[in-house]
């Protein structure tokens, strides 16, 4: 499932509460927490808090979530992750995120020298990219998404 289709925070608590009572006509006793454990299973994340923070971002939050997959370039060398930290930023329209690499990077591009980086700190934009550029213009951080995270589920 498409994040961008993703019900609200009411209408995934309502699939919650149905779930629940068709369990009970079942003779199945299940919790409410449980059930949203059962629903965020359903629409594909790993527990009911990366779904609610998948459904938060359709009303404007940070598109971005503690534990999210997240690949690209940095520093123009490719790599995989996760998000480690997520917070807002005094500039609304940018999100600081702590990437985790699967692989360290190194950051220095000389043949004498190495600077291997195991995570990073940055702002990024909605749009996956830094506003920070090296001296050629390209940006430090580019994410291979463009706000489609239908790929990324916690």
């Amino acid at each position: 499932m498409n994040e961008n289709s993703l019900p609200s925070i009411d209408q995934l608590k309502e699939q919650a509460k149905s779930l629940r009572n068709i369990k009970a006509k079942d003779g199945v006793s299940l919790g409410h927490s449980q059930c949203l454990e059962l629903v965020a299973k359903g629409h594909g994340f790993k527990d009911s808090n990366c779904l609610s923070a998948a459904a938060s971002n359709e009303s404007g939050a940070k598109p971005y979530f503690i534990g999210q997959r997240v690949s690209g370039h940095y520093l123009s060398t490719p790599f995989a992750g996760e998000l480690v930290l997520v917070k807002g930023s005094d500039d609304p329209s940018l999100t600081i995120v702590r990437v985790k690499f699967d692989q360290p990077i190194d950051v220095v591009k000389f043949d004498s020298f190495s600077n291997f980086r195991r995570q990073v700190t940055c702002s990024l934009t909605k749009e996956g990219v830094t506003r920070e550029k090296t001296s050629n213009g390209v940006p430090h951080m580019v994410l291979d998404y463009s706000a489609d995270f239908s790929a990324v589920k916690g």
